[in-house]
């Protein structure tokens, strides 16, 4: 793939017209063509078969993508036996990329059942060989006792090494085990310099922890300037982490001019991605909620990201919504729901809304407060797998 970016367009014909004839490293430039959409339309299909004629040719490179395209089902169903049939011939030509996928494949029981002592065997003949992605996740077996006795010192020692060869997430790991004080004695200076190296390399956990600890001031005086900076080159990656992190600055003004407009893009940024919290300020900054907004409220809006910051288990969205079930606004208007949103914010720390029950009940018959409890008592919280609040 890095041969394939010093192509010139002018030049991909040729490389074409050799892979047809039969040309190994021709097929594998090809194969990676396809891959990346790059000269030719992206296609993984016709990926695989160009890489599959380089393999068995035993070009090294084919084989470690023809592996993991088994491995992923790219343009072939999904198949383990197949993924470790291609990593071990890659592997056996001293590929430290493809003992890592073996390694990979035979810790997450990718396809097969899973089995620690190999991926340990894997992670480690990767790792000796100067595999910075290898030697953090040598690390983190280490760290959770998988396939080896837990040492947190050999754990340390890995992902160090990991993340002096510049692997991102080794450094992130770092910053975390220092923060927290597992494996290490706990140092907050050391976790910001790892979190550092990290962020600088363009992990976005590790900007959106610096943008944490430089908002809040943990070991550190607070900084917002220094925390919008984090938060917004995470924001720009994507994350809704950052996302969030940054609108609130916009929110309350801190390292950056107090702009509701702003706050509202990176709040939807983060919100479509499943943030409960990025909802529930949203759902706040469409209904006018914040102080000198102009403009008429739009409870429709705001109705909608309270509904799904609610069922995150988001108390306050919980209880706010209620009230507009039970006024009809920005939603039809349905006391039953507006008793079991009230219902269920009152019972999970939201004191402030119980006493909206008692005035529910007046316009409501027994068979509607049953109704309510009943699906109160049933609910289930859906929080998104991916943030903790």
């Amino acid at each position: 793939m890095q041969k394939l970016q010093t192509l010139k367009p002018e030049e991909f014909p040729a490389v074409q017209k050799q892979a047809s004839e039969g040309d190994a490293e021709a097929e594998a430039l090809v194969c990676a063509a396809y891959r990346l959409g790059q000269f030719v339309k992206q296609d993984d299909a016709e990926a695989f078969g160009w890489c599959h004629k380089a393999a068995v040719q035993g070009h090294l490179g084919a084989q470690e993508n023809l592996g993991v395209q088994y491995m992923l089902g790219l343009g072939a169903q999904r198949d383990a036996a197949q993924a470790i049939a291609w990593f071990a011939k890659a592997a056996a030509q001293g590929s430290a990329a493809a003992m890592h996928n073996l390694g990979a494949i035979y810790a997450n029981g990718a396809g097969l059942p899973q089995n620690y002592g190999e991926a340990m065997k894997w992670y480690r003949q990767a790792a000796e060989k100067g595999y910075a992605p290898a030697q953090a996740d040598l690390g983190i077996m280490f760290l959770r006792g998988e396939g080896v006795k837990p040492d947190s010192r050999k754990a340390v020692q890995w992902l160090r090494k990991s993340a002096e060869g510049k692997y991102a997430y080794a450094a992130f790991l770092l910053g975390l085990l220092y923060q927290q004080g597992s494996g290490v004695s706990r140092n907050l200076t050391e976790s910001l310099a790892w979190f550092r190296n990290a962020g600088e390399l363009g992990d976005a956990r590790a900007q959106n922890s610096l943008g944490w600890i430089y908002a809040n001031g943990i070991g550190v005086p607070p900084d917002y300037p220094e925390a919008a900076k984090w938060y917004r080159l995470s924001a720009q990656q994507g994350d809704p982490v950052g996302a969030f992190g940054l609108a609130v600055r916009y929110l309350l003004g801190q390292g950056v001019g107090q702009d509701y407009g702003e706050a509202g893009k990176w709040l939807l940024a983060a919100a479509q991605k499943g943030h409960g919290d990025a909802a529930y300020n949203l759902a706040l900054l469409y209904e006018r909620h914040f102080s000198g907004q102009s403009g008429s409220p739009d409870y429709e809006k705001g109705a909608k990201f309270l509904e799904m910051a609610a069922e995150q288990d988001i108390s306050d969205a919980a209880c706010l919504l209620g009230q507009h079930y039970a006024a009809g606004k920005g939603v039809a208007k349905d006391l039953v729901a507006a008793y079991q949103w009230v219902l269920l914010a009152s019972q999970r720390g939201t004191r402030d809304c119980a006493r909206e029950l008692m005035p529910l009940e007046k316009l409501m018959t027994a068979e509607q407060i049953a109704e309510a409890k009943r699906r109160a008592a049933s609910w289930t919280p859906r929080p998104h797998p991916g943030f903790n609040y």
